[in-house]
């Protein structure tokens, strides 16, 4: 294999496999690079796997000799990231270390010359997913970002004993698609219009993998989704966006139906607090300080106002306020402090509306209420936090 490329290009498409790459891995060939060469072509193909995750890069490259080899991703990425101008790979056909049967990659740039250990490609795991059974065409790659932004905050942390919930699932019914995140305290649903016509299913997606997926989304101008296994057991999704295409194994099991704890009619809730976002901001992060173990902020409407107040052991006690518009008889409530904010900031509107549908159902944070309609559209996700105890 002898491969010039422009240093450029190959440090940008060494970054994402630099995050695919394990670093704990005992195998060696899980932290590597698997580097592809193809003359007919004039591509450098770079792939890097976990074994859960697969993610390939094409970049055009000057091949002068076929071939393929992998490397420690981290070197590559630090050889890559140093050079300027063009870079030269040439993987060297003698054996350089007879006691241990190496050959090497000789990386030559106009600044330096080095050589770098190598792992057979023959050792490098063939894991691409079996064939998809499901197709889409993402005509908006951005909309399916924002909307995995707004929901993902909301998984379960704790991969030990809560491995269901660390996900974000996308559930695929007839025209739309939903992408529903929860820890079982709170939860996000953002629905997406899709052109899909196949069986209902449900794919649930590592939240880490869901990270990589919305990252891949964000500026690509069109994006394809495919779905492997079968529709009533999806098993891996893959992703393909620009000159990246990426994989990932889905989480088995049944995801909750969180969606049904929203109201399908909400225009029919009159009970609600309109405020602007950067006032409700401030007077949740004034009093974050103060909130307990349980991170609790007392919520009480008054008037034109909203009153907040927290009280630690630790640190005292605080009283805010902040001004809104309020309809219907709202109750006092509480809620965690970290989960609103997080709320507020995925929501990413300049007005914010807190809904109460009842004492026993999660308040629920979206654009603003009138007071007869609820505007839907327009928004990326519906924030539900159930409120906390009143003891």
């Amino acid at each position: 294999m002898k491969v010039t490329v422009q240093s450029e290009a190959l440090a940008a498409a060494i970054k994402p496999t630099v995050r695919i790459a394990s670093r704990r891995s005992i195998l060696p060939v899980f932290g590597c690079v698997h580097l592809n060469a193809h003359k007919s072509r004039n591509i450098l193909t770079l792939t890097a796997t976990d074994g859960d995750q697969r993610l390939t890069v094409e970049i055009p490259a000057q091949i002068h000799k076929s071939g393929e080899v992998c490397v420690n991703a981290d070197m590559l990425n630090t050889l890559a990231a140093r050079a300027e101008g063009e870079i030269m790979l040439e993987l060297q056909e003698k054996i350089i270390d007879a006691l241990n049967n190496k050959t090497a990659l000789h990386v030559q740039t106009s600044a330096f010359k080095t050589k770098l250990n190598i792992v057979p490609a023959s050792e490098f795991p063939d894991n691409s997913p079996s064939e998809s059974f499901q197709t889409l065409e993402i005509e908006k790659p951005e909309q399916v970002h924002n909307s995995l932004n707004a929901v993902r905050f909301a998984a379960h942390t704790d991969q030990a004993s809560q491995h269901l919930f660390c996900s974000v699932a996308l559930r695929l019914a007839k025209g739309s698609a939903q992408l529903i995140a929860t820890d079982r305290k709170r939860g996000a649903v953002a629905t997406v219009p899709l052109d899909y016509t196949g069986e209902p299913t449900t794919a649930i997606i590592p939240t880490t993998a869901a990270a990589t997926i919305g990252g891949l989304l964000e500026s690509a101008e069109t994006a394809t989704i495919e779905l492997h296994g079968k529709a009533t057991d999806p098993t891996a999704i893959t992703v393909a966006a620009g000159n990246i295409t990426y994989s990932t194994k889905l989480i088995a099991g049944i995801y909750p139906d969180i969606a049904q704890a929203i109201p399908s009619d909400l225009s029919a809730i009159k009970t609600a607090i309109a405020l602007e976002t950067t006032d409700l901001k401030k007077a949740f992060t004034l009093c974050q300080p103060f909130a307990n173990q349980a991170g609790r902020v007392d919520v009480s409407p008054q008037g034109h106002l909203v009153n907040l107040s927290a009280i630690s052991p630790d640190t005292g006690e605080i009283t805010t306020t902040a001004e809104a518009d309020i309809a219907g008889d709202f109750q006092p409530f509480a809620l965690n402090v970290a989960f609103i904010l997080q709320a507020i900031i995925a929501d990413g509107q300049q007005q914010i509306c807190i809904h109460q549908n009842d004492r026993k159902i999660p308040q629920q944070v979206g654009e603003p209420l009138t007071l007869h309609s609820y505007h839907f559209h327009g928004r990326n996700a519906v924030h539900s936090i159930m409120p906390l105890s009143s003891n």
